[in-house]
């Protein structure tokens, strides 16, 4: 009976051996798990958590997305905005211009030996440059799109640290650039076309042929081509005002047994292509073309005919003559 008491309390501690050496065992492992840590990356981090807002241009029609925490400030004259972040010593700004061709430099930045220039391409189809590297002042991040007339510009004038740190922020933004295809094309349908020298001697020519030398039925004043005063406004209207056609053709012109005649009488003064005269601009529809000239009719005098855009085409709209005193 001893011996097999002693066998069981041997049995019994060999058991208890046995526990403890798994119990350790699964506590080292568990000691041995890694630990989820928090990034120790602040940009990432920043990036992540970033709330978006979209800023629209309606003066250049691009758009371009911002973090919601940054301050819009517009520029005076409409053409895009300063963005004031936090840190109030970076400059960056988003802004578009007229683009000329052989006269605008929108690259002028990259003749910097400090800065590289690249191409890419955005994610919305526009082809950028990428303008970047590190000045005296900081660091130097731009972006320049040049399509439809306009180029568009993306500058940060930052210090290092402020670069380092948001950087994934910056080239978010840059990714975001988009040209409001579908505005700018409404708008460039709405544009006043210009009216040139040529083009507007040519609607003078051609009003003055038609209601001042119109053709006649042989030696009589009647007119060949019409038989009333209103069909004659209406085709004259297609150069001129309205209402200044109807003037011109009521003292110009009577009707008589279903006829139009022409009345002899004085004629106003025309411009005259191969003397001297300006071409002003009044505003984006009206035009001002302004001759001085002297005959032994009228003596000295100022000739102005204003023309207007109107009816989608450029018109005659007034006439003006000044005398010296």
């Amino acid at each position: 009976m001893r011996y097999k008491r002693h066998g069981m309390i041997a049995i019994l501690i060999v058991l208890m051996l046995i526990i403890v050496g798994c119990t350790n065992n699964n506590e080292e492992n568990q000691e041995e798990e890694p630990e989820d840590t928090p990034s120790d990356d602040p940009v990432k981090e920043e990036e992540e958590s970033v709330t978006w807002k979209s800023y629209e241009n309606d003066r250049f029609y691009y758009e371009m997305n911002y973090p919601d925490k940054w301050i819009l400030e517009e520029s005076g004259n409409g053409d895009g905005v300063v963005f004031r972040v936090m840190d109030g010593d970076q400059d960056l700004r988003v802004y578009g211009t007229h683009y000329e061709e052989n006269i605008s430099t929108p690259y002028e930045n990259a003749e910097d030996p400090n800065l590289t220039r690249n191409e890419r391409s955005l994610p919305s189809g526009s082809e950028a440059t990428i303008i970047q590297g590190e000045t005296d002042g900081g660091y130097h991040y731009e972006m320049v799109v040049v399509e439809n007339e306009f180029e568009y510009h993306f500058v940060a004038q930052m210090d290092e640290k402020f670069y380092q740190e948001n950087e994934e922020i910056i080239l978010a933004m840059v990714d975001s650039f988009d040209i409001l295809e579908d505005a700018l094309q409404e708008a460039m349908e709405e544009k006043t076309p210009e009216l040139t020298e040529e083009k507007a001697m040519e609607i003078e020519e051609e009003f003055f042929d038609l209601v001042f030398t119109p053709k006649t039925v042989g030696r009589t004043n009647e007119i060949e081509n019409y038989q009333s005063k209103e069909a004659l406004v209406s085709d004259a209207s297609k150069l001129a005002d309205q209402e200044l056609a109807r003037e011109y053709v009521d003292y110009f012109y009577a009707e008589r047994e279903g006829s139009l005649y022409v009345v002899p009488k004085e004629g106003p003064a025309k411009i005259l292509p191969d003397s001297p005269y300006e071409l002003n601009q009044v505003d984006e529809k009206t035009v001002e073309v302004v001759q001085e000239e002297e005959n032994e009719l009228r003596g000295a005098y100022r000739l102005i005919v204003e023309f207007s855009y109107m009816d989608e085409q450029w018109k005659i709209s007034d006439r003006t003559i000044q005398f010296d005193e």
